[in-house]
């Protein structure tokens, strides 16, 4: 289940966080994280990583500079473990890896990706909030049951 928190300053719906979803085994269809996703071993293999990927929505048209978006991982314990502070960069109809579109348009949903850290990973349990928004108000989804179950985990 998750929980939305947002902030007052803007109006309520201003963030939002639509959805998050754990990916713990390669997608089958291809996609932009493909390419990000993968470490190369000392064989030159690519290695898969698991990530987050998070779903978004903005009231305005808004540039990617004002935003932030950030996932902060929890043990059982509720202790912070660690934080991602951007997103995975990803091919986002363009050459060159971006971490977020250019611009957020009005009620447009978007991915955002974090590769998940590989301590996160060690850690039995673990939970996630992910947060989106700017120096005014955000929006957080909050997984209060384990994140570690693959799937999608919607608002309510």
């Amino acid at each position: 289940m998750l929980l939305t928190v947002q902030g007052i300053a803007q109006s309520l719906d201003f963030f939002k966080v639509q959805s998050v979803k754990y990916v713990d085994a390669m997608p089958s269809r291809g996609g932009e994280i493909f390419s990000k996703t993968f470490k190369q071993d000392e064989r030159n293999r690519n290695i898969f990583s698991p990530y987050l990927e998070m779903t978004v929505r903005v009231g305005e048209r808004t540039r990617f500079e004002t935003v932030y978006a950030k996932v902060y991982y929890y043990d059982k314990a509720k202790v912070l473990i660690d934080k991602t502070e951007k997103p995975t960069p990803v091919l986002r109809n363009s050459p060159n890896p971006h971490a977020m579109p250019v611009f957020f348009e009005k009620n447009k949903a978007e991915t955002l990706y974090f590769i998940v850290p590989e301590k996160v990973l060690a850690i039995p349990d673990w939970r996630a909030v992910a947060v989106f928004g700017d120096a005014h108000a955000a929006a957080a989804a909050v997984a209060l049951d384990t994140l570690c179950t693959p799937g999608i985990l919607s608002l309510m």
